[in-house]
């Protein structure tokens, strides 16, 4: 059943809204309840809650990325049970382990230029989130949004152990002189991760979970597409000599080396001018059908995002809400835009079959974003 489904049901109170989402969502539920808890009893109640809680929010809630969204709210009630748990007996597993690095982030005493607001301290994370490389980013994520053990984001991301230790030490001293938090628990400021945008925690979806079940998309029939699929991989297998069956990859991004390698990988053409928008920058990556420019300036102060792809709904959707959205022309197509006060983060638009999604830190006039969607090809 697809996400827009789910959500209906549950603004009707129909009873089947709580079933269907389990039975698309409650894998990576138990994922985050396992992983900051890992206590079997534990688990099970941040699952009920979770679920429980879904069913009070929605509505007057109408989540966009309905996954990422199920994500957040177990992260939070597994931490709530988390700190619930008598002292002595938080001591041991790998949310502990990860606290105590947390705790090299949290000054002591307030310091200048530190965040006043918890507003403030979320628009920090999300700014430093989207300033790192693809790597670091998606190792950032893994270890303190999904709490994944170092092994498991080592083996996700094909390197040694010792390098993503040291990619985090790395990062956590950056994040540390950034966001300058002082005087809040550990796991608060775990929580506060959840500011983190959607795109970005959808591509570091660990192994382990389907990337394909958290993706917005419109599918065939299952008899139909189920026929489909077996029929062309009969006719490769059988009439094709030498063909080798392709790895499934999980939808998810992979980190290109070059501009020429991204566009290999995803069988599409980007181009963006070179000083295109203050942006010197480039890092690429990309899957099958979709590819990512994220482009930014020397100093890290800016980060535009640039996707495009065949089809929409491989282009990962967004959890935030917009006060604001705006329509302008640009040529033959429609560019929307979305954000707040008459500036935009977001913006998307199609052309010659090929979609675009465009994301700006920080965000930009409707001139502005008219301007740089013009400019891209």
């Amino acid at each position: 059943m697809e996400d827009y489904q789910i959500i209906e049901l549950y603004w009707k109170k129909d009873q089947s809204a709580s079933a269907e989402a389990e039975k698309k969502y409650g894998k990576y539920v138990r994922y985050m309840a396992d992983r900051i808890l890992g206590v079997q009893s534990e688990c099970e109640q941040c699952f009920s809650e979770t679920m429980k809680k879904a069913g009070e929010m929605i509505p007057p809630e109408r989540p966009l990325n309905l996954g990422i969204w199920f994500g957040r709210l177990a992260r939070t009630t597994a931490f709530h049970i988390y700190r619930e748990r008598p002292i002595e007996q938080r001591a041991a597993g790998e949310t502990f382990l990860i606290l105590r690095e947390i705790k090299e982030i949290i000054y002591e005493y307030p310091q200048e230029g530190g965040c006043s607001s918890e507003e403030e301290l979320h628009e920090k994370i999300r700014r430093f989130t989207s300033t790192m490389s693809g790597d670091s980013r998606r190792i950032f994520i893994r270890r303190y949004w999904y709490m994944m053990p170092l092994r498991e984001i080592a083996s996700d991301c094909g390197m040694q152990e010792e390098k993503v230790v040291r990619i985090l030490d790395k990062v956590r001293r950056n994040l540390r002189g950034f966001v300058k938090v002082s005087g809040m628990r550990k796991t608060d400021f775990l929580k506060a991760l959840n500011a983190i945008d959607d795109i970005d925690i959808q591509d570091a979806l660990p192994s382990r979970l389907s990337g394909r079940s958290l993706k917005i998309r419109h599918v065939w029939s299952m008899a139909g597409g189920i026929g489909f699929l077996l029929a062309v991989s009969l006719l490769f297998r059988f009439l094709i000599p030498g063909y080798i069956p392709p790895k499934e990859e999980n939808g998810q991004l992979k980190t290109a080396e070059s501009q020429e390698e991204a566009q290999k990988t995803s069988g599409i053409s980007l181009h963006i001018p070179s000083a295109w928008m203050d942006c010197t920058e480039r890092a690429w990556s990309a899957s099958e059908n979709v590819i990512r420019a994220d482009c930014s300036n020397l100093d890290g102060t800016i980060r535009y995002t640039v996707f495009k792809s065949t089809d929409p709904s491989l282009i990962p959707a967004t959890e935030t809400e917009y006060e604001d959205t705006a329509e302008g022309s640009l040529g033959s197509a429609v560019l929307k835009m979305y954000g707040k006060n008459e500036r935009y983060s977001r913006a998307e638009f199609t052309s010659e079959g090929y979609a675009y999604v465009i994301t700006f830190l920080p965000s930009v006039t409707e001139e502005e974003a008219l301007s740089a969607a013009g400019r891209i090809e």
